[in-house]
């Protein structure tokens, strides 16, 4: 998952570049589609659950499992967890 929908950004860039016609914009379009490209998918950066007592709830989509089912990975949406204090 990506932090805004990158595909379609890249397309309206593209298409003001091209509307404009100069070098300059052309040259500006293809730094910003390469910051894009650039960009983390946030599913691969660990992130800490929210734990309780009996349970953990994944921080991306709120998955619930038992705390004794300590796992790297949220089952539900691939979200990496990170178990370090």
């Amino acid at each position: 998952m990506k932090l805004i929908d990158a595909d379609a950004f890249k397309e309206e860039v593209a298409a003001v570049a091209i509307q404009t016609g100069t070098v300059e914009a052309a040259s500006k379009a293809n730094v910003i589609i390469q910051l894009i490209d650039m960009q983390p998918d946030i599913n691969n950066m660990p992130r800490k659950p929210v734990v309780n007592k009996y349970y953990y709830f994944c921080p991306a989509c709120g998955s619930r499992r038992t705390i004794k089912q300590k796992h790297n990975y949220c089952h539900d949406c691939g979200q990496a967890l990170d178990w370090e204090n």
